[in-house]
């Protein structure tokens, strides 16, 4: 299966990931940064931030966001809705 295409305008970026076509990823990131700092616990820019740092192969970091996302909802913890940062795929 392939790589989920973004809702709003089919490009390949995750479809998690808002899309502002033309606009950097740095944007996105300065905004789930604003709102993790207003809302520590908000699980839903922690969990961007971290498909965000997976895109970019920051994995320490993503691996991080992932782990705060879970402890602040752990349904987020269910199968698939963490990518697999390995780098092995699945079988």
């Amino acid at each position: 299966m392939g790589k989920a295409l973004c809702r709003r305008c089919r490009c390949p970026r995750p479809y998690h990931i808002p899309c502002f076509p033309g606009a950097p990823l740095s944007e996105a990131v300065a905004r789930y940064q604003a709102a993790a700092a207003l809302q520590p616990q908000y699980a839903p820019a922690l969990y961007n931030l971290g498909v965000v740092a997976g895109e970019l192969r920051q994995l320490d970091a993503a691996v991080q966001y992932y782990r705060a996302a879970i402890a602040a909802e752990p349904r987020y913890a269910q199968v698939g809705t963490v990518p697999d940062l390995s780098g092995q795929g699945r079988s």
